[in-house]
């Protein structure tokens, strides 16, 4: 019985001091991602940049919570390199699935600015099907049409709002499947 205490009690110590390490680690990553920011505002990019490729790339984050993995993404997004945030937004989408709504938004954002204006509306209605079908109060048609408005307007697509709409509103109601949406949408916007 004593010997089973023991290794009871070694095993709870143990585990003890292994939650303790990490949460170290933590702490310290945390520290680490919220300098960059600063970095970042007092124009020290690079440097920010440096540190956070080489925490999400090589350390691996430990820190918890959705935000987190877009500092990065943010920062590279401000500073016009596009190509290298498309990259990284990749990347999250298959390390963090459970935000690919966010990487779907900010990858829209993208293309908006880029003005690819037809590819940036699927990939803003892909994030918002990602989001609200995960919801149990789904928002009215109203409240989409007004998220979606300046993407439709970007792409000239006025004339096309009631079709975008009703491909939404479908899409919405069963399991969101992206591969599905994205055909539906080429063949339904895109080439009517």
């Amino acid at each position: 019985m004593k010997r089973e205490i023991d290794e009871i009690f070694d095993s709870v110590f143990k585990k003890s001091k292994q939650l303790q390490e990490e949460r170290k680690k933590q702490d310290k990553q945390c520290a680490a991602m919220r300098s960059t920011k600063e970095l970042a505002e007092n124009g020290k990019a690079k440097q920010a940049i440096s540190i956070l490729e080489k925490i999400m790339y090589q350390d691996g984050l430990v820190v918890r919570g959705v935000t987190w993995p877009f500092i990065l993404a943010d920062i590279y997004y401000k500073n016009n390199m596009r190509d290298e945030c498309w990259k990284y937004l990749v990347f999250l989408s298959t390390q963090f699935p459970a935000v690919i709504d966010k990487t779907r938004a900010m990858q829209a954002k993208i293309l908006k600015k880029e003005r690819k204006y037809i590819d940036a509306l699927a990939l803003k209605m892909s994030s918002m099907l990602y989001r609200y079908t995960k919801v149990s109060c789904k928002p009215s048609l109203e409240k989409v049409e007004k998220e979606l408005a300046v993407f439709i307007k970007a792409a000239k697509l006025n004339h096309k709002k009631s079709d975008i709409l009703e491909l939404y509103n479908r899409h919405i109601k069963c399991e969101f499947k992206e591969l599905v949406f994205r055909k539906d949408f080429k063949k339904q916007i895109v080439t009517r």
